[in-house]
């Protein structure tokens, strides 16, 4: 699963790259930051079961507001890549519950 988390967040890359439509902007870079982050912590835990580990990856995720707009922006300007980074988020998310289980 996370060679699968590795490849679709390479293909995402790719993505950005290849579509010349697609502006990189600060929040982009921003968000694969998060998930870079995210994916480093999942490998760790991997590893090492930490329950202070677990509780971060589970409290992250790519959210919403609909008050203030914050992450809006994402969709409404390319819905494609904000799929593949809620898809990342969801299965990184997976891979921590199934850790759990494992270690309890």
């Amino acid at each position: 699963m996370l060679e699968q988390i590795l490849n679709q967040y390479k293909f995402a890359v790719w993505y950005i790259q290849s579509e010349k439509k697609v502006k990189i902007t600060r929040k982009i870079i921003g968000h694969y930051r998060r998930l870079h982050e995210e994916i480093k912590k999942v490998y760790e835990l991997y590893y090492n079961y930490n329950d202070e580990l677990i509780k971060e990856i589970l409290a992250n995720g790519l959210k919403t507001n609909s008050k203030t707009g914050e992450n809006l922006v994402l969709f409404e300007d390319n819905p494609r890549l904000a799929h593949e980074i809620m898809n990342i988020t969801e299965k990184i998310r997976y891979i921590a519950n199934q850790i759990i289980g494992i270690n309890s």
